[in-house]
């Protein structure tokens, strides 16, 4: 059984964004054009999110998706202290996450 939410489609759609066009999302947040490491990072936040898309649509554990969303969350709060090249696209992973984390928490 499924029930995607619109916070798993939104979740969902972001994965494939990331997955499909990691050039142009990683541009796009990190304000410059990225290294060909930043795409493997940005393919694999792309792989999590559909995964955690699919778990929690075919699951209902709205709350597996908001355990996730928090640690995501805080492993980018240092990321937004310690490194000048990752901070504004770590600013943005935790505007998303943030949203992502209470309109998850919210679904049911």
């Amino acid at each position: 059984m499924t029930d995607w939410r619109p916070v798993d489609l939104v979740r969902l759609t972001a994965g494939v964004l990331d997955l499909t066009a990691p050039s142009a999302v990683a541009t796009r947040e990190l304000g410059h054009a990225p290294r060909a490491g930043d795409l493997v990072v940005y393919r694999v936040l792309g792989a999590r999110q559909v995964l955690q898309a699919w778990a929690t649509a075919t699951t209902g554990w709205g709350a597996l998706g908001a355990v996730v969303d928090l640690a995501h969350l805080a492993s980018m709060v240092p990321v937004v202290l310690l490194s000048r090249r990752w901070r504004r696209a770590a600013l943005v992973q935790i505007t998303v996450a943030g949203v992502l984390l209470v309109t998850g928490v919210r679904r049911r």
